[in-house]
Formats: C-alpha cells, sequence, structure tokens
C-alpha cells in the first residue's frame, strides 16, 4: 500500500524512489509532467487507489516497457534512457474484468509482443469469483475470460508451460491449451492425494520443471510424476 517503488542496484548504496503513476481519474500521464499531491501511504484514506501497487512486471519483451498493477488498473510504463516514465492507465472502462491487478503474467505467442495476462478481482473483499483479463497487443486492447465466473472460483496464479496454460484457484487447478484459451478443464486428483492432505480443492500456484509438476496447496505441496 506505499506506492511503486524501485532502486538502482547498480548504485553504491541504492535507495528506494517512489514511482509516480496517474491518479485515479487519469488515463495517462506523460514524463515529467506528474500530478502533485501524491500520497506515499495511500492506505490513509487520502490517496488513489492507482498508487497501490499489487504487482509489477518487466521482462525480455522490450526492456523499455513496465507494467505494474494496483487497486485501480493496470498501467503501461514506456521508460526512457534518463529512467523517466510514460504511463497509459487501464481499468475496467477499458475492458478489464477488474481493477484489483494481483499479477501481470507474459505469456509467449509467437510473435514480438507476448500476451498480458491479468489476474484481476473485482473490488468487494473478501475476493469473489472473477474473470481474467488479457491482451494481445500490448494493452490497446482488452479481452475477457469469464469461465471462473461460472466455476465460483477465485484464481490466485497462472503459469505456462509451451502451449499449456495452468490456473491455480479456489476451486482446483483448471488446466486449457493455447489454442482455446477460453476453455478450462479441472484437473482431478486422485483420492490418496485428497485424503492425505485433507485437501479441499484449493491450489494456490503451480509450476512444471522438467518431469516434476509442483503444485501448492493450502496443506502441502503436490508432487506429481
Amino acid at each position: 500500500g506505499g506506492m511503486l517503488r524501485r532502486f538502482k542496484y547498480t548504485d553504491d548504496e541504492p535507495t528506494w524512489q517512489l514511482v509516480p503513476l496517474p491518479m485515479d481519474n487519469q488515463s495517462s500521464v506523460s514524463c515529467g509532467n506528474y500530478p502533485e499531491g501524491y500520497v506515499s501511504n495511500p492506505q490513509d484514506g487520502n490517496g488513489s487507489d492507482n498508487h497501490k501497487a499489487f504487482s509489477v512486471y518487466s521482462g525480455q519483451y522490450g526492456n523499455n516497457y513496465i507494467w505494474a498493477g494496483t487497486a485501480d488498473g493496470v498501467n503501461r510504463g514506456v521508460v526512457d534512457s534518463e529512467g523517466c516514465i510514460d504511463w497509459d492507465h487501464y481499468t475496467t472502462v477499458n475492458g478489464l474484468s477488474g481493477d484489483w491487478i494481483i499479477d501481470i503474467v507474459p505469456q509467449e505467442i509467437g510473435n514480438n509482443v507476448p500476451r498480458i495476462w491479468l489476474i484481476s478481482w473485482n473490488i468487494p473483499a473478501p475476493p469473489s469469483a472473477h474473470g481474467l483479463s488479457y491482451s494481445d497487443d500490448n494493452g490497446e486492447t482488452w479481452n475477457q475470460v469469464n469461465q471462473f465466473i461460472d466455476e465460483n472460483a477465485i484464481v490466485y496464479n497462472l503459469y505456462f508451460n509451451n502451449n499449456d496454460l495452468y490456473a491455480s484457484t479456489s476451486q482446483g487447478l483448471f488446466h486449457a491449451d493455447s489454442s482455446d484459451i477460453y476453455s478450462w478443464n479441472k484437473i482431478e486428483f486422485p483420492d490418496t492425494i485428497l485424503e492425505t492432505l485433507g485437501f479441499d480443492n484449493t491450489t494456490y500456484t503451480s509450476i512444471k520443471i522438467d518431469e516434476h509438476f509442483l503444485i501448492g496447496s493450502p496443506n502441502g505441496l503436490i508432487h506429481v510424476l
């Protein structure tokens, strides 16, 4: 809840800096024209929800891009050579399925622009069933996958392994293929696993390393060969 921050790790004694983001009512903000009125602790009730940062991604797809998810949507930043950032701000008004962006996950789809997935919770707390959001054009347009609303599921984590997509949710682990991202199938676990862990179907995360598939649950780690 203390805003997006960064430090320059190549400095001898790096210090954390606040990184300005658009205010809630701004769709964009240019480098050098950041608005005044930032509250470094937006949790005090006076700050913008878009300053409550939940997730961040900056990766191999263009070193000058950065994504920041907040309590008021997602922000796409373009970083200049001096480290100053131009931001575009996207919310449910732009087609997101929810405004609390707890994770940003890129998926390689065979071109120079990755598919950007958002775990986009709805605002009411505690979290309720919600859709996923994704963009294939670097945020210019957004699409929704709403199956998890029908499944009454809260998505906690997305993991991609080649053409396999996995969603860890409050209703279990779901799988989809890249060729049909609107159809997710629930993975059924053997009774021996369910009995040993007292498993209630909740999964929090998953990852595949070589032939080992690891799944995190509330009561332990599931190892699938």
